[in-house]
């Protein structure tokens, strides 16, 4: 018997061992990889993004317009700066409101068990205020910001959370449903970053923020990119500038993490800095930490594309301090637009809109630019249009001796008496009771060349509306020119689709603007065949972009072939645009050369006096032009392009607000323009 449970003892003894040996080895062979990480596997402390890089924006020679550079900031983390926000102490209140404790209890707890954080709070904001110069209540509202984002941030994701098939409703309904239990469970990373409050811009700054701070927690010293304007106010308009991103942007990324803006970071907010987001943006890099500070994981910042304009900002520069009056003291100066184009390309070489504004202050002074009557946010030569005047007449010449409407030979007369009611007079009628009937034979050529208001109306009127209209269209009037996405191969192929352009205004060749992009000629309305007469003098309901005149006349210049201006440089797309024959004949072009010539070259022509005594001969360039003037309301324009043996030809559209007399207000600027052009080398021979 004793034996027996002996040997009973032993087979358990023995069993339970070889159960023991079982699993050890399934753990030593099984499971040896994953029991070892678990083992050696250290707790993760914490995550640190990298901050992105945007890309850089050149111009056409490879000068920097726009770039990142490394700056220092003061970073408050959340975890202090949600002391200043309301919501977040009523939400805490209101999650441990019970039967047990009073509302006041509760809230004198709280305090308590914040203070220090209040304390170092208060001292943070008072040495920002110092050294920023400002009074504290203005860090506070930093702060607060970065609160709002954050907080909308929470209560969206505690709202799906709860109602994760429910539509999205407003934020103020949200507040009414959600529980403060609710928000308390969402905690999102962007809870446990530290936010820019104030930039160190010296050492000494740098240095006094470190003393004042040893010991604080959720305060750090940080590099960050910041956004320079090599150029300041030069190009602004189509440069743009960056700003705080809003969440709704983060639909330019909706499947990268990395990529998507996190509440302290920047986006384009106007021009090429806005067009091109997708490009110039970048990744975000991150390294995530152990306890002890060791590495775990690095991901590395993927910096932004660079995006090459075809502009050249030392020709813009030099374009936009002739346009500046050093004797306005006032800056009620007039507001301007000047574009440039090389005729083969298409390329805008300079787009000059003033006034101004500088690049490096506007995120600072955007309030006071947006509430200056003269707009100098606003791009003159794009989202702006105006009666073109007398720069549409070569446009309505051709139109006239297409649609056989009248020969290049045939005199439409201008005498000496008032017009008939409801059409324009002759100005020199109007201005010394005189006519063109009494200098020349008015032909076509000399139409051109004095500008005079009965030719063109009366042609107007003999086309057909919808031919016109037509004719108009053909030159890019009526519709938006400057390429975006859709237009440029480069552009599309990096940006993935994302339509985003810039605010380019298509004018009107109706009775009416037209708000959507018009795709073809049929979204344009018809109009009464009484505005005919209007349109033939650039009056009336006409309306034209700077851009648009500029590419029209580029067109006349290749010999009536119509393309696309093109801003983004790319090897991909070297000459722009597509070009497109207009199917107007060499002899109706040449009749409207050969006015557009006389305007320059010869006496009685709108545009001799100015030109009289150039040494446009001796630069090698020919210049073929056409002088306007608008009234009610009142712009001068001048337009024109040069040649020069080589085949080189540049075309130019200037445009005077409030001016009088396109011969004497823009005319001047034109010449200057031309000039600066041939010193530039993009046209004739420039003297020595």
């Amino acid at each position: 018997m004793y034996k027996q449970r002996l040997n009973l003892c032993v087979y358990l003894v023995l069993a339970a061992a070889g159960v023991c040996l079982t699993r050890l080895a399934y753990l030593q062979i099984a499971c040896r990889d994953e029991s070892r990480a678990q083992m050696i596997r250290p707790e993760v402390y914490r995550t640190i993004s990298l901050p992105t890089v945007r890309g850089s924006i050149l111009d056409r020679q490879g000068r920097t317009l726009a770039y990142d550079s490394p700056a220092f900031y003061l970073h408050i983390n959340y975890r202090l700066s949600r002391l200043l926000d309301d919501r977040f102490w009523e939400t805490m209140i209101q999650s441990e409101l019970g039967e047990d404790k009073t509302r006041d209890q509760i809230e004198l707890e709280l305090h308590n068990e914040y203070a220090q954080d209040k304390a170092t709070l208060e001292q943070l904001l008072q040495l920002s205020a110092t050294i920023r110069g400002c009074d504290p209540d203005e860090i506070r509202q930093i702060l607060r910001s970065t609160n709002e984002t954050i907080w909308r941030l929470r209560r969206h994701l505690a709202w799906r959370k709860k109602f994760p098939d429910a539509p999205n409703i407003p934020d103020s309904e949200k507040d009414k449903v959600l529980t403060p239990a609710d928000i308390l469970k969402i905690d999102i990373v962007e809870m446990h970053n530290g936010y820019p409050v104030i930039e160190l811009k010296s050492e000494r700054e740098r240095y006094q923020v470190q003393v004042e701070t040893a010991g604080m927690a959720d305060v750090e010293i940080l590099p960050e990119p910041k956004r320079i304007y090599p150029f300041g106010a030069t190009g602004c308009q189509i440069i743009g500038w960056v700003g705080p991103a809003q969440t709704q942007e983060n639909a330019l990324f909706p499947e990268d993490e990395y990529a998507r803006y996190l509440p302290n970071e920047v986006s384009g907010k106007d021009g090429v800095e806005r067009i091109c987001e997708v490009m110039l943006r970048g990744r975000r890099g991150e390294v995530t930490y152990d306890k002890q500070g060791d590495i775990l994981d690095k991901k590395n910042t993927l910096f932004g594309k660079d995006v090459r304009l075809t502009l050249d900002i030392l020709l813009q520069k030099k374009i936009e301090q002739i346009l500046s009056d050093p004797n306005d003291e006032t800056g009620t100066s007039p507001g301007m637009g000047v574009v440039v184009m090389d005729v083969a390309s298409g390329d805008i070489l300079a787009m000059v809109s003033r006034p101004t504004f500088d690049l490096n202050q506007v995120r600072e002074e955007y309030g006071r630019y947006l509430k200056n009557p003269r707009k100098p946010l606003t791009n003159r030569c794009l989202a702006e249009h105006y009666p073109p005047g007398s720069s549409i007449k070569p446009i309505i010449l051709l139109a006239g001796l297409e649609d056989k409407k009248i020969t290049a030979g045939e005199a439409i007369s201008c005498p000496a008496q008032p017009a008939e009611t409801g059409w324009p007079n002759c100005l020199l009628f109007r201005q010394f009771h005189s006519c063109h009937d009494w200098k020349w034979e008015n032909i076509a050529r000399n139409a051109v060349r004095g500008s005079c208001n009965v030719y063109f109306s009366r042609l107007a009127n003999r086309l057909e509306v919808s031919s016109l209209q037509r004719w108009l269209w053909e030159f890019g009037f009526g519709r938006r020119v400057l390429p975006g996405p859709e237009l440029e191969p480069y552009l599309r192929q990096q940006m993935q689709g994302s339509e985003r352009f810039f605010p380019e205004s298509p004018g009107i060749i109706s009775m009416e603007p037209v708000l959507d992009r018009a795709a073809t000629l049929n979204d344009i309305p018809s109009m009464p065949a009484t505005e005919k007469r209007w349109f033939g003098i650039g009056q009336g309901n006409l309306r034209v972009t700077v851009l648009q005149v500029a590419n029209a006349y580029a067109a006349m210049a290749r010999g009536c072939v119509f393309k696309n201006p093109r801003l983004f440089a790319s090897d991909e797309t070297p000459t722009g645009d597509a070009e497109r024959p207009m199917r107007i004949s060499p002899a109706s072009l040449a009749v409207a050369l050969d006015g557009m010539h006389a305007v320059i070259y010869e006496e009685g022509g709108t545009a001799n006096k100015i030109f009289a005594g150039s040494d446009f001969d001796k630069r090698s360039m020919t210049i073929y032009g056409k002088t306007g003037s608008t009234e009610r309301p009142y712009h001068a324009w001048f337009a024109c392009w040069a040649t020069d043996p080589s085949g080189r030809a540049v075309s130019v559209a200037i445009l005077v607000e409030g001016g009088a007399s396109g011969a004497r207000d823009a005319c001047p600027i034109g010449r200057r323009v031309l000039e600066v052009c041939n010193e530039f080398d993009y046209i004739g021979t420039p003297l020595r």
